[in-house]
């Protein structure tokens, strides 16, 4: 996995792969992060459309072709602890390429019953937070929860089974999506993926003949005072 713990910080990889002079830059991401790691990626992508790639990015959406999120919303937690979600924090373009799968594809198998709990839990979870933050102990609280949020919100989307969606599904097969816009288009590539499917995808381009030509470490969240 992309994603390393190194002086107290938590980092992600930018990976460069190179082949026959086409070049494909896998920005790895966390949904959750500093506003400066935004800046980053920000910077990265405006440099990157100068020199006429094209951008790609994870983003699951539904008929209506809205990205829309699964799993439980810590968003308002990383907010309450000066952490910024992808949505606040990329500025998206107009003319990006969405490479992941469907809404549909994704569900197959996957009970509303279940997704409606997790929405629930999340709610609920989202205010026990806040009302600790909130308190007392909210400085000594805050500075755990954002050590642990990029974490958690790793972890709780790849166990087997995870809300019901196959881990096959997760993983492997929006890592052959990614693959395969990379391999749809002439043009070199950028592409914005959450640090877990870097070695996925990776994996297929070294495959295909790209090697690996250069490597950019860059901290999700750093330490607190």
């Amino acid at each position: 996995m992309s994603i390393r713990r190194t002086k107290g910080s938590l980092q992600v990889e930018t990976q460069v792969f190179a082949k026959n002079g086409r070049k494909v830059v896998l920005c790895g991401v966390m949904h959750i992060a500093e506003p400066s790691f935004w800046g980053y990626v920000n910077e990265l992508v405006k440099g990157a459309e100068a020199r006429g790639h094209e951008i790609q990015y994870e983003g699951v959406k539904n008929d209506m072709g809205r990205i829309v999120h699964l799993g439980p919303n810590i968003g308002p937690i990383a907010e309450a602890v000066g952490l910024q979600g992808q949505h606040d924090g990329l500025k998206y373009g107009t003319d990006w390429v969405c490479s992941d799968i469907k809404l549909t594809e994704l569900l197959q198998g996957v009970s509303t019953e279940k997704l409606a709990k997790v929405e629930a839990d999340s709610v609920e979870t989202s205010k026990t937070f806040k009302d600790i933050l909130a308190g007392p102990e909210g400085k000594s609280a805050a500075k755990f929860v954002r050590w642990v949020l990029g974490y958690v919100h790793i972890l709780s989307k790849f166990p087997s089974g995870t809300f019901g969606i196959r881990r096959s599904v997760i993983l492997g097969r929006r890592n052959a999506s990614a693959y395969e816009a990379i391999k749809s288009t002439p043009k070199n590539v950028t592409t914005i993926w959450g640090a877990a499917h870097l070695p996925g995808i990776g994996k297929m381009l070294r495959a295909d003949g790209y090697k690996l030509s250069g490597s950019t470490w860059v901290t999700v969240v750093g330490p607190t005072a």
